[in-house]
């Protein structure tokens, strides 16, 4: 039903909240009329319901209420058609906040009787109305059109391994290995200390035993040592724990190489996978851990012969606060052309999204999930600022259908591809596989809980990921960052 009621107002060529009432039919104005309706009654549970009141007291002018009126009868909405004409009996003239105050317990009642119960009869009874006059729908009865709105370049270059044109070209370059820790880590760095020889715990002193370091480190996140490693004969190991990666971070990895032959240490996190790094400026030790480390299905990335990661990294997470989006805006700004906003509309999403859609360019339906939930991926041109930014204001609720923002220059059909290639986790993974298909994209990370996620942004050129880095930094302040660069 969910999948229905979404293409009904968002297929590509006939988009009902575009469409003139003179335009559609019968079945589709009524259609039209209560899908308007269900978007102005949804509201958030922590909100007040005096806004839902004045939001259904703005939209049911006397203009409105009969047309209303007739689409509730028209579907068999009558209790919602009576919740509705008690909600708005007050006298002509009367100051609203003043009369809501005065029945405000009746108010309460009637307004989550409308919010819960009415939405739910009304996107029932609009489907059931609907499914008699199927013929009536050209939303139903039209293939979705499997095209561009128009030509648009799509990137077919290479992703580049390093940048010659370094930030800092001081010191000497190194190579930095990005991985997930998991399974696949530990039998890699089980092997590599049986090549490498004798390693040191940081602040122990004691070599590693192979078999220790598979249980004790990195099964699980690096516990607090956080680093394993051979230190420069004469030097002072360091360990960059606690918030030295709040640091620059090309500061922390100079110290590192300037310590130790070769290190591994914890690197930032996201909330759904923990990192690590090994680093080392000696081509022996190099030319010895490429080996092994091109090969692990647990790499995330490989930076060869460089002075600075901040420079050359192509992935960026960061924590920020609202508005949520405006970082893609920024990447948006060189391509010259609009991104593309993808949402992911199910049964949990509401119709709250319908009206800031409608200021959007032209949709694109990238694909239909037959499971519980009905769940539609849909493209925008995000050609309104303002459209756009009110999509991803609702990030943090159950009702969010923001899902992710992604270069324009990409075609439908390759961003469409590439999604389905990238799977349902928001992974270091998953990021880099669109950014290498579409140029670059931004999206958020999750945690467990109400509040939990954080920002992931990756492009094909590391040039466009430092320009957004440097946005949020000076926006968000450094002390908010989480620093990882991949």
């Amino acid at each position: 039903m969910i999948a229905d009621l979404v293409l009904l107002s968002e297929h590509p060529d006939f988009r009902l909240t575009r469409m003139r009432y003179d335009q559609i039919s019968e079945a589709e104005r009524n259609a039209k009329t209560i899908l308007r309706l269900l978007a102005v009654l949804e509201y958030p549970a922590d909100e007040e319901p005096f806004p839902l009141l004045e939001r259904l007291a703005s939209e049911e002018s006397a203009d409105h209420v009969a047309g209303t009126n007739y689409s509730l009868e028209v579907i068999g909405a009558w209790r919602v058609r009576r919740w509705l004409g008690l909600c708005l009996s007050m006298p002509d003239g009367v100051d609203l906040l003043n009369w809501f105050n005065s029945h405000e317990r009746a108010y309460h009642r009637l307004l989550w009787r409308l919010a819960s119960d009415g939405v739910v009869e009304l996107q029932t009874k609009l489907w059931r109305y609907l499914q008699t006059h199927r013929k009536d729908v050209r939303a139903w009865n039209t293939p979705i059109p499997d095209r561009s709105p128009e030509p648009i370049q799509v990137l077919d270059t290479p992703r580049s391994t390093h940048d010659r044109d370094q930030l800092s070209s001081s010191g000497t370059p190194y190579t930095v290995h990005v991985f997930e820790q998991n399974e696949a880590f530990a039998r890699m760095m089980d092997d590599w200390l049986k090549v490498s020889g004798a390693a040191f715990r940081y602040g122990s002193g004691m070599p590693v035993r192979v078999e220790r370091v598979v249980r004790d480190h990195f099964s699980r996140a690096l516990p607090e040592s956080g680093l394993i490693g051979i230190a420069h004969g004469g030097n002072l190991a360091i360990r960059p724990g606690g918030n030295a990666f709040q640091r620059e971070l090309d500061h922390t990895l100079r110290e590192l190489v300037n310590c130790y032959s070769w290190v591994v240490a914890d690197y930032p996190n996201t909330m759904q996978q923990s990192a690590a790094i090994w680093i080392s400026k000696h081509p022996k030790y190099v030319g010895a851990f490429n080996a092994l480390a091109l090969s692990c299905r647990s790499r995330i990335a490989t930076y060869s012969d460089v002075t600075s990661l901040e420079w050359s990294a192509r992935g960026a997470q960061f924590c920020e606060s609202v508005p949520y989006g405006e970082a893609a805006l920024v990447a948006a700004e060189r391509d010259g052309i609009a991104p593309w906003l993808v949402i992911s509309v199910s049964e949990h999403s509401g119709h709250w999204w319908r009206s800031a859609a409608a200021g959007l360019g032209a949709p694109a339906i990238l694909g239909r999930d037959g499971g519980n939930d009905g769940r539609v991926l849909i493209a925008y041109r995000a050609t309104d600022r303002s459209s756009y930014l009110e999509l991803w204001r609702n990030f943090d609720r159950v009702s969010n259908v923001a899902f992710m923002t992604v270069s324009g220059r990409v075609s439908v059909s390759r961003l469409a591809g590439a999604i389905r290639g990238s799977g349902d986790r928001v992974t270091f993974q998953s990021v880099d596989t669109m950014a290498d298909r579409c140029g670059w994209v931004y999206c958020h990370c999750f945690g467990g809980g109400p509040g939990e996620h954080h920002a992931m942004f990756s492009a094909r050129d590391a040039s466009v990921t430092r320009h957004v880095y440097a946005f949020v930094r000076e926006r968000e302040g450094r002390g908010y960052l989480r620093t990882g660069r991949w």
